[in-house]
C-alpha cells in the first residue's frame, strides 16, 4: 500500500464571502520576489486580540482518484508572518456519488485539526486533517470548504494565515 498526495488547488477555488479571504500573488507577502505564484490570504480582522471573529476560508471541489482505498486526509500547506500561536483548521465536505445531486443543501461531514505555527516567520508547515474514510468512494465529487476556524477557542494566532496548497492524501491498494 502506497500513500499518494494530489493537489486539489485548482480553478475551482473560491474565497468565501466573509471579506477576510482573498487570492493574491506571493510577491505581496515576500521580500525576495522569486515566487510569482498565487496564495490565499486569510486575514486576521483585529476584532479580537488573538483570533478571527468568524470562520474564513475557500470553497473547492475535487474527484476521488481511481486508486483510492482509504486513509483520506486534507493537507493544508501554509505559512504566516507571526511566530507564535495555534491555528484551528476545519474541513466541511460532502462527497457526491453518481446519481446524487451536485447541488446539496449542506455539507454532511466536518473534521478539524489544530497546529502550532513555526517559531520562524514564513516557514512552511502543514495542517493535516483526517477525513472520515467511510464517507468517500472512488469517483465521488467532493465539495469542500477549507477554513481557519477563528471562532474556536484553540485558535490563538493573532495574524493572517497564508495557504500555499491544499492536498488530498490517501492510500491505494
Amino acid at each position: 500500500m502506497a500513500t499518494h498526495r494530489v493537489s486539489v488547488w485548482s480553478g475551482s477555488l473560491v474565497p468565501d464571502p466573509s471579506g477576510k479571504v482573498w487570492i493574491e500573488p506571493a510577491t505581496i507577502l515576500g521580500t525576495n520576489d522569486i515566487d510569482k505564484s498565487l496564495v490565499v490570504r486569510i486575514d486576521e480582522d483585529g476584532t479580537n486580540a488573538t483570533q478571527l471573529s468568524t470562520k474564513a476560508g475557500v470553497y473547492l471541489s475535487f474527484v476521488v482518484p481511481k486508486n483510492y482505498v482509504g486513509t483520506p486526509k486534507i493537507i493544508i500547506v501554509r505559512q504566516c508572518t507571526k511566530t507564535a500561536g495555534d491555528e484551528v483548521w476545519d474541513v466541511d465536505y460532502k462527497p457526491v456519488a453518481n446519481a446524487e445531486t451536485l447541488d446539496p443543501a449542506s455539507f454532511n461531514t466536518s473534521d478539524t485539526a489544530t497546529i502550532t505555527v513555526p517559531a520562524t516567520a514564513n516557514h512552511k508547515s502543514e495542517a493535516s486533517i483526517t477525513l472520515a474514510a467511510e464517507a468517500l468512494a472512488i469517483d465521488d465529487v467532493v465539495l469542500a470548504y477549507v477554513a481557519r476556524d477563528g471562532v474556536a477557542a484553540g485558535d490563538t494566532l493573532a495574524g493572517a494565515s497564508i495557504i500555499r496548497d491544499i492536498i488530498f492524501e490517501y492510500a491505494d491498494a
